[in-house]
């Protein structure tokens, strides 16, 4: 009943050329256009055409693309402000490790190695970054948030250096 109200031209996909295409076949509303000749449609509009009047109909033609999953997760951050403490840092490092773990479980993956890094900020006569990072293999494939923040905590440990000014961390999954 509804369809017989509407106007070709307020479906989705239609524009107004095609809603004056469609009116020159005396398909004024969405009610004539679901109704018309199947094979009418496919030749004036063509495969576009005919599955638009099909879904029109109920007849899904027209399927939601998933998001592959990424084969590596990143997160990331510069820090407010310039960070010499070992502990400022993991805790940084535990909390990306917990939303990359997040992301992991919600595209039903599991990380193999995890990669850990710290930038540094030299204020020479030239500024100047300098970047270290470790990298760490899980025995089994894993997606357990406790599992990657301790992984991580133990590359900081084989890069941290004491007395260093640390303007960014990250981890790689």
């Amino acid at each position: 009943e509804i369809f017989t109200r509407y106007p070709v031209k307020e479906v989705w996909g239609i524009g107004s050329s095609l809603s004056e295409r469609l009116n020159a076949l005396s398909i004024y509303t969405i009610e004539d256009f679901i109704h018309a000749d199947p094979f009418l449609i496919k030749k004036k509009f063509g495969v576009v055409g005919e599955r638009l009047r099909l879904e029109l109909q109920g007849v899904p033609c027209f399927t939601l693309e998933k998001e592959a999953p990424k084969k590596s997760i990143t997160c990331s951050r510069s820090f407010g402000e310039v960070l010499t403490e070992e502990a400022d840092i993991a805790e940084a490092l535990a909390t990306f490790a917990a939303k990359a773990s997040l992301k992991l479980r919600n595209q039903n993956s599991y990380v193999k190695t995890i990669d850990v890094y710290l930038e540094q900020t030299i204020n020479l006569p030239y500024f100047q970054r300098i970047q270290t990072n470790a990298t760490n293999a899980f025995l089994t494939p894993t997606q357990d948030t406790l599992e990657i923040i301790t992984a991580a905590k133990k590359c900081l440990r084989s890069i941290y250096q004491p007395n260093q000014q640390y303007k960014k961390c990250g981890i790689v999954l």
